[in-house]
């Protein structure tokens, strides 16, 4: 083979890597986030039960105006994991914690993905304050 045809071989041969490389970065991109879209799906899901379980009375099982965590837990009726402290879902695993006398709720969901930063798994929080307030969304990874 000629010099031309050897250097067009070698560029041809890069151009392709290239093309590979972003194609699949693309690819990881949007895993990640439809992962974080899901997770943040069954955190609303969670928020909304939540809400349910918070204004329902106590003597129909509901927390009568306060949240305590291992009857939320079990209102959810997600399964938990082995040492009970996190719902297991499909598209990851979400935490509660139950603060301010049982008048703040803060949901943590920790996707099964890696985040864009490669180290961390997909995480956000949702906040809620009483029945009337809106939930907070926050992205921590």
């Amino acid at each position: 083979m000629g010099k031309q045809q050897v250097l067009m071989l070698i560029l041809s041969v890069i151009i392709i890597g290239l093309a590979v490389t972003t194609g699949l970065m693309a690819f990881r991109q949007h895993i990640v986030n439809a992962n974080r879209r899901a997770i943040i799906c069954d955190m609303n899901f969670c928020a909304s039960l939540a809400i349910t379980y918070y204004k329902t009375p106590e003597n129909l099982g509901g927390g009568n105006g306060r949240w305590y965590k291992n009857q939320l837990m079990r209102y959810i009726s997600f399964p938990t994991t082995p040492n009970g402290k996190r719902l297991v879902t499909e598209n990851g695993q979400i935490k509660i914690k139950v603060k301010n006398q049982g008048q703040k709720l803060i949901v943590i969901g920790f996707g099964n993905e890696i985040a864009l930063d490669e180290e961390k798994g997909v995480k956000a929080r949702l906040v809620l304050r009483g029945p009337d307030a809106e939930p907070r969304l926050v992205f921590i990874n």
